[in-house]
């Protein structure tokens, strides 16, 4: 998978992003929340798709995480950290399977 494989605005594909930033950064889904002030399951809800992340819940994983709408809701990883970019690219390449 590459970047490429991530582009998009379906629940599906936000999901994944979610599922991968949480990843590269090494973090729970609770602690990855919990850090940005959510509710501990809300970022289960995010990677599972069931719930979109709202405007307010994508700000404070911007403030927290450095993390921008446009990935979040499209995919554009040029909005992302270069640390972090990097990160999920290599998660990207080394699986197809990311539960």
């Amino acid at each position: 998978m590459t970047f490429d494989d991530v582009i998009g605005h379906s629940p599906d594909m936000m999901a994944l992003r979610m599922r991968l930033t949480r990843k590269a950064l090494g973090l729970t889904q609770v602690s990855f929340a919990e850090g940005a002030g959510l509710k501990g399951n809300a970022i289960a809800n995010y990677e599972t798709g069931e719930k979109r992340p709202s405007v307010d819940s994508v700000a404070a994983l911007r403030k927290k995480y450095r993390l921008s709408a446009d990935w979040i809701f499209f995919g554009d990883p040029s909005t992302l950290p270069y640390e972090l970019a990097d990160k999920i690219s290599k998660l990207l390449l080394a699986t197809d399977r990311l539960d």
